[in-house]
Formats: structure tokens, C-alpha cells, sequence
């Protein structure tokens, strides 16, 4: 009797165990498959989130496009009258030489926006390779003979592992800089390093013009200063603005060789 009560306690605690460790199983896999959900609801979030902000950049570029085009109509008539303008003085002080060579500079500053907004109305960019845009863009500005730019690089085969779409936006900040001070920074020299450490490219561009207060927000949230930011964001980089007034300006970018994942997908 005693023997029997035992082996039905024994049964009963045996089946009791099981039941708890399957308890613990069910309630072991129930906490992974809340942790995977989690997981790939995060994940999604994070994908709509990316979207949405590539979504909102491609957007403001399409705005962007449409106002090149009308700021270059507007820049070329009123340097084309500008033009006539000097022209007439010109004929009637024949003997004033520097004229004739106000002229020709209106003529380079004309071309080089006009090339300008060219580049950035293209969807796409023809690129060989990063330093060799970029000293093309520089011998371009060189020809306004309005600054002295120097260019700081360790050679052309140093960004091959740099994907197109970086140095495509690299490119077209580049640009927008050059314009910035070509409006505002009322410089002299121009100096553009070009660098790569534990696969990031460094871009620094400094100009020895009037500088400005990084305090005063109406210039670090102006148009200029946030199409740069959005562009570093979508790539998964970095700006860095050291100004102060008389003392110049210096852009320092930072970005990843291959930017965000899925970053090739143009602007």
C-alpha cells in the first residue's frame, strides 16, 4: 500500500515537473517571439524613418532644382544688363582700362553660375573619381580671378574605395560651399584638404573672409548651412561649422566611404 502511495506521489511530482519545465519553455519561446517582434517592429520603424527622411531630401532637392532655375534666369538678366551697362560707360570713357577687364570678369562670374546650376539641376553626375572633380571645380573659381584657392590631398587613388554616391554629394557641397563664399564671405583665400582615415573621408574647406557669430541662429539655420546638414545626414556624416566674425570660416564634413546603407539610391 505504502509502495503503491509512493509510486503515485512519484508519478505525480514527475508529471508535475514536466509540466513546470514546459511552462518554462513555452514561457522561454513567448519571450523570444516578443523579442523578435520587437526587434522587427524597431527595424521597421527605423526603415520608415530612413524613408521618410530620404523621401523629405529628394523632395526639397526637386525644390531646389526649380528655384535654381529661376535664380539662374534672374542671375543671367541682370548680369547680362549689368554687362550693357559697363559696356556704354565703356564707349563713352574709352581711355578707362579697367572697363573692359570689369567686363570679362562679368563674363567668367556669369559662366560659372550658369555651370553651376547645370550640376545641380542634373540627377546624375558623371564621376571618375573625387580630387579630380574637385580640382576642376577649383581651377574653374581660379578663372574668376576673385581668390586664391589651394587644394590639399594625398593623390587620386586614395578615394578609390569611396563609393560614386559619396563623392558625387561630397561634389555637389563642395559647390555649395564655393557659392556661399562666392555670396558671402567677402575672402581672399580659399584652402580645400582632402583626407581619409579609418574609412572616413575628411573635407574641410576654409576661407579667410569676414567669418560670422555660430551663435546667431539666423545664419546656422539659413538655407545654405541646412542643405549641407541634410545631405551629411542622408549620408550618415558629420559638419562641423567654426566661424567666429573676422577670423574667417571653416567647414569640416566627415563621411562614411559607402554613407548610409542603401545611400546609391541619388538625389
Amino acid at each position: 500500500m505504502i509502495q503503491t502511495f509512493l509510486g503515485i506521489t512519484i508519478g505525480v511530482l514527475l508529471l508535475l515537473g514536466f509540466m513546470y519545465i514546459r511552462y518554462l519553455d513555452i514561457k522561454n519561446t513567448e519571450r523570444r517571439f516578443i523579442a523578435k517582434r520587437d526587434q522587427l517592429f524597431a527595424e521597421q520603424a527605423k526603415k520608415v524613418e530612413k524613408e521618410s527622411r530620404i523621401a523629405y531630401v529628394q523632395s526639397r532637392n526637386e525644390e531646389r532644382t526649380r528655384l535654381v532655375k529661376e535664380f539662374s534666369s534672374f542671375v543671367n538678366d541682370s548680369f547680362v544688363m549689368m554687362k550693357e551697362e559697363v559696356n556704354r560707360v565703356a564707349s563713352e570713357y574709352p581711355e578707362d582700362p579697367k572697363l573692359p577687364a570689369i567686363a570679362e570678369k562679368i563674363d567668367r562670374t556669369l559662366d560659372y553660375f550658369k555651370n553651376m546650376g547645370e550640376f545641380i539641376e542634373s540627377r546624375e553626375v558623371e564621376i571618375e573619381n573625387l580630387v579630380e572633380l574637385v580640382e576642376k571645380q577649383i581651377n574653374e573659381l581660379k578663372s574668376l580671378n576673385l581668390f586664391k584657392v589651394q587644394l590639399h590631398h594625398p593623390g587620386p587613388g586614395f578615394f578609390e574605395d569611396v563609393s560614386i554616391h559619396v563623392q558625387r554629394e561630397l561634389y555637389r557641397i563642395l559647390q555649395e560651399l564655393f557659392s556661399n563664399i562666392i555670396k558671402h564671405a567677402e575672402a581672399e583665400t580659399i584652402i580645400v584638404s582632402l583626407a581619409w582615415k579609418k574609412g572616413l573621408v575628411y573635407l574641410d574647406v576654409t576661407d579667410d573672409g569676414k567669418g560670422f557669430d555660430t551663435n546667431e541662429s539666423r545664419i546656422m539655420n539659413g538655407q545654405g548651412i541646412n542643405n549641407i546638414r541634410l545631405r551629411m545626414d542622408r549620408l550618415g556624416g558629420k559638419v562641423d561649422v567654426v566661424s567666429a566674425p573676422g577670423n574667417g570660416t571653416t567647414i569640416k564634413l566627415r563621411v562614411p566611404f559607402k554613407g548610409l546603407a542603401n545611400g546609391d539610391s541619388g538625389s
